[in-house]
């Protein structure tokens, strides 16, 4: 049996995560997942269609009661439990029979508050794998053990898995449409880190040289007042729908503020799509200026968007240019974004 504990499901790249996560591993053993909300009805039907059982620990009465059952089930039964994130996850480690194979899976190396840097901290006898997603993490952590005072024996506990998507097949008579009728896009939710008003602006200011733009996000959180010219879809979270509307994107633009390796970019790499983005997070691992796209170093709001327009500027009027950056960053995909190492790693970790 396998329990997965995710502290909230919402639109986003984690969730994606998440899901293939579990279809690596639901035909080959039980699954359950404890979710502290739901909010999106398209992808919960994913997580529910594989899965035993799914629970959402929406009061404090249930996650009491849910506490309770983990700690007697883990002192009667060999299990396993992913985490991701979650309070209700730290605060069980302790109480957990030690023969638990106990793993940690961290996206980013953020922290919202002091407490939460405490909890995961606290964690760390207890954590038989942390799992990250890049070596940027992997280098953030030890550091923070090193703060902590924590033995440098636990870092042998760490694991680097790269999150993978699936690798199809790919029609290259897309690249001389896309250049013909070029348009940025930004694909994700509207929050605070994505910085979507620098899309905007950026959009609002190509219009003037005839560039397109297109938004495809949540059906839930849309502005008010978006600029007329911009194309907007709803549905991200519909696989059929975003794949869709992702491929006559011309070219990918993350604004963000901090991530940890956005799967849009591995996404967009996937269907041969060139990325402008902001130096955050593990991104200057994976998108190398001039070969797949172009990254920025600086990521104050006006320098960034003259970044943006500058760099989309000289692709839009260069054919060949941009047809290499397109062919490069398929063939990047290919070769480091392959979903079956992923889901093979994470077999081994969980079903061990």
């Amino acid at each position: 049996m396998i329990i997965f504990i995710i502290p909230y499901h919402k639109i986003g790249g984690a969730e994606k995560v998440h899901l293939e996560i579990i279809k690596s591993v639901n035909k080959l053993t039980d699954v359950i997942i404890l979710f502290s909300s739901m909010e999106d009805e398209n992808i919960s039907r994913e997580f529910i269609k594989n899965s035993k059982l799914v629970i959402i620990l929406n009061s404090r009465a249930l996650r009491i009661l849910v506490k309770a059952i983990l700690i007697i089930i883990s002192h009667l039964f060999p299990i396993t439990i992913l985490g991701c994130n979650s309070d209700f996850f730290y605060s069980l480690l302790p109480r957990l029979n030690k023969k638990c194979n106990i793993i940690d899976l961290t996206h980013a190396f953020f922290f919202s508050n002091p407490e939460d840097k405490e909890l995961v901290m606290k964690s760390v006898p207890y954590i038989k794998k942390r799992v990250v997603i890049n070596r940027k993490i992997y280098d953030d952590y030890q550091n923070e053990y090193k703060s902590y005072g924590i033995d440098n024996s636990f870092l042998s506990r760490f694991q680097i898995i790269p999150n993978g998507v699936i690798i199809k097949e790919f029609d290259s008579n897309l690249i001389p449409s896309r250049f013909t009728d070029f348009r940025i896009g930004f694909v994700g939710r509207f929050s605070y880190e994505k910085r979507p008003e620098l899309f905007l602006s950026l959009a609002d200011s190509l219009s003037l040289n005839k560039i397109k733009a297109k938004i495809i996000t949540d059906s839930f959180k849309l502005p008010r007042g978006v600029h007329q010219k911009i194309e907007i879809v709803e549905g991200i979270n519909d696989p059929v729908i975003l794949r869709k509307e992702f491929s006559n994107i011309s070219l990918l633009i993350v604004p963000s503020l901090r991530e940890g390796f956005p799967l849009v970019i591995m996404e967009a790499m996937e269907l041969g799509i060139p990325v402008i983005s902001t130096a955050v997070g593990s991104i200057e691992e994976h998108l190398h200026n001039g070969v797949n796209g172009y990254i920025s170093d600086n990521i104050e709001s006006e320098d960034f968007l003259l970044f943006c327009k500058t760099k989309t500027l000289f692709l839009a009027n260069n054919h060949k240019l941009y047809s290499d950056l397109s062919i490069s960053a398929r063939q990047y995909a290919e070769s480091h974004f392959n979903i079956n190492s992923f889901r093979e790693e994470y077999r081994k970790i969980l079903l061990h």
